[in-house]
Formats: structure tokens, C-alpha cells, sequence
């Protein structure tokens, strides 16, 4: 056991971390994820996605971040699949410039 650096209380830390209930675990990854989602748009972020999938895998978490992680999923899933056929059709089209112009 070692002494606990973050504080001057002087307890030791033990090996084992503390236990947790799935709920408080339901809880945490629900309120992390919220967190994360918040961030999205605002600040660059690379925890959303991890995050959402362990989310819609945790038994208990709340329906409303579960909702809330599918929908947005979705919505990056369309986003790059429109990017996709963009930069597709943009291939194409410069493919087809050069050969008329060459």
C-alpha cells in the first residue's frame, strides 16, 4: 500500500480499487458521456464515439443518454457517408475534366 498523493489525510490507497455497483457504473459512463457529448461541435473531442458504444453496451444507463448516443452516431454515420459520395462524385468529375481536356 502506498499513501494517497492527492491529499494530506495521510490514508493508504489499496491495490484494489473500491467496488462498484453496476449502477454507479451506469451512472458515471452516463454522466462522462453527457459530458462528452456536450463537447461535440464546441471543442475537438475523440471521446464521444468510445464512449457512446460503451454506453449503449452498460446494462442500466439511462434511456435518455442511450437516445441520445444512437442519434448522434447516426448522424456522423450519414455525415460520412454524404462526404463519401461528395468526394466521389468531385473524383469522378476532375477524372472526366482530364480526359476531355487531355
Amino acid at each position: 500500500m502506498s499513501r494517497c498523493p492527492s491529499c494530506s489525510s495521510g490514508h493508504r490507497l489499496s491495490a484494489r480499487p473500491p467496488a462498484t455497483s453496476p449502477a454507479t457504473s451506469a451512472e458515471a459512463i452516463g454522466q462522462r458521456y453527457l459530458h462528452a457529448a456536450r463537447a461535440l461541435g464546441r471543442r475537438p473531442t475523440q471521446l464521444h464515439d468510445p464512449l457512446a458504444r460503451i454506453l449503449l453496451i452498460c446494462p442500466g444507463v439511462d434511456p435518455k443518454a442511450a437516445r441520445r448516443a444512437r442519434m448522434v452516431l447516426a448522424e456522423q454515420r450519414e455525415a460520412a457517408d454524404a462526404t463519401d459520395v461528395g468526394q466521389l462524385k468531385e473524383s469522378v468529375l476532375r477524372k472526366w475534366k482530364r480526359r476531355k481536356d487531355g
